[in-house]
């Protein structure tokens, strides 16, 4: 169950905002570095990178540059720290409840036997 929601995690720790990429926009407006986006191009491409810089007309990433005129669909992905924060907060009680269940149940399973063998401080 834990491992269920650690990987949940990620998804519900971040928000999609759809950016204007209509020629005469401004990219650096709505775009700054080290902000990860998630963009498709008009031929097919789905990218997803940290933006280093912003140009007039282009993004750039590490080893990649994409213009303008080649972005489809652009998304910038921003951390929610409110989401973030309710997503650790409730893994943390979900965890401890299951860890109090399974101590409870071992704990009602095992001590009748142990009271009545004598067995016991």
């Amino acid at each position: 169950m834990a491992v269920v929601l650690v990987a949940a995690l990620p998804a519900a720790c971040t928000t999609s905002r759809p950016i204007d990429i209509a020629a005469g926009t401004d990219l650096a407006a709505s775009v700054k570095p080290y902000d990860n986006v998630e963009l498709t191009t008009f031929d097919g491409r789905e990218l997803a990178f940290k933006v280093l810089w912003v140009e007039p007309d282009a993004l750039v990433g590490e080893d990649l540059r994409v213009e303008r005129d080649q972005i489809e669909t652009l998304e910038v992905t921003e951390t929610d720290a409110a989401r973030t924060a309710a997503a650790v907060g409730g893994t943390g009680l979900a965890v401890g409840l299951v860890v109090f269940l399974i101590v409870g149940f071992v704990v009602a399973a095992i001590g009748p036997a142990l009271i009545l063998s004598g067995a016991g401080p």
